[in-house]
């Protein structure tokens, strides 16, 4: 019994965390933090739309993504 418990805990948060890695352009907003998966980067969200995000590096440079690249390539 406790090891068919273990399994369903470990599925469980297995897909909690797959579920939270998730980034929705509808669940962000400004002054959020994002990492670009491919570089490890941290950006802070300025603004959204449907259509796009804009970021702002920690240097202060603001840069606009598409949304489809967005939720592809960025983590909340």
């Amino acid at each position: 019994m406790h090891g068919r418990l273990r399994e369903l805990r470990s599925a469980f948060e297995f897909d909690l965390q797959r579920l939270l890695e998730r980034v929705n352009v509808s669940d962000v907003s400004p002054d959020l933090k994002v990492r670009h998966r491919a570089t490890g980067f941290l950006y802070t969200v300025v603004s959204v739309s449907k259509k796009d995000v804009v970021l702002r590096t920690p240097e202060g440079n603001e840069f606009i993504v598409d949304s489809a690249t967005f939720e592809k390539g960025y983590d909340v």
